[in-house]
């Protein structure tokens, strides 16, 4: 049985509970529309190269911590799979 596919977004989720940080807020942050980072939180949208810049400038990660995890729930959910 293979394992359970989590969106990268759940992860950013987690993170900005600490700082007490709305979709609104980390969205003027890194310059996106909160729109986008709503739909991120939520599973709906991926994480492209772009926002893996802007996140990893915030939580002081690598883009490619970001870029990993949104291959990794591809893989596992089959959305890479075409």
């Amino acid at each position: 049985m293979g394992r359970t596919a989590i969106h990268p977004g759940e992860h950013v989720a987690e993170q900005l509970k600490p700082l007490g940080m709305s979709a609104a807020a980390l969205g003027a942050r890194v310059g996106v529309p909160a729109e986008q980072v709503v739909e991120m939180l939520k599973g709906k949208r991926g994480i492209t190269a772009d926002t893996a810049v802007r996140l990893a400038g915030l939580f002081h990660t690598s883009p490619e911590f970001w870029l990993k995890l949104q291959a990794l729930y591809d893989r596992r959910s089959g959305k890479g799979r075409q």
